[in-house]
């Protein structure tokens, strides 16, 4: 099920119970460290763990821009949003994301992705690579120590 509210997904669990039929066993849903709320909810973690379901992570990269894309001159489905308040926070803390990574000597994609799947409910997380040098860096995401991502999870 992908972007469902945490109501609607377990309403389509309990009533794929009713008729006997396997339950979703999967929520894509956006999850970065730019946007926590809707998997960390309450709501979420109460449906997922009624069902039995995991979260696929989606956007946990935030559309490049926790990587910098944008600040290189890159382009992107973020790009007509560079301007809005919201991404402006988000792009401050893709700066910090990026000097930690720079500092531990790993990819700030790799950070990114670890903090994801770091989360209990995360089973997977969807990522768009254009080379498979970048699904190197993102695959360096399995490598993170817990001690990191905590340093991950506090900028």
């Amino acid at each position: 099920i992908v972007n469902w509210e945490p109501g609607a997904f377990l309403e389509a669990a309990q009533a794929a119970e009713q008729q006997g039929v396997v339950q979703p066993c999967a929520a894509q849903l956006p999850y970065s460290l730019v946007g926590r709320d809707w998997v960390e909810s309450e709501q979420m973690e109460a449906a997922l763990a009624a069902s039995g379901a995991g979260v696929v992570a989606s956007y946990v990269l935030a559309g490049g821009v926790l990587t910098g894309k944008y600040d290189a001159g890159g382009s992107g489905r973020a790009e007509p949003e560079l301007d809005d308040p919201r991404l402006r926070s988000a792009r401050e803390l893709g700066r910090r994301l990026r000097a930690l990574a720079e500092e531990l000597g790993v990819s700030p994609a790799a950070l990114a992705i670890a903090f994801a799947l770091a989360n209990p409910s995360v089973v997977s997380v969807l990522f768009g690579a254009t080379s498979p040098a970048q699904i190197a860096e993102n695959a360096a995401a399995l490598a993170i120590d817990q001690a990191t991502v905590e340093r991950v999870r506090e900028i």
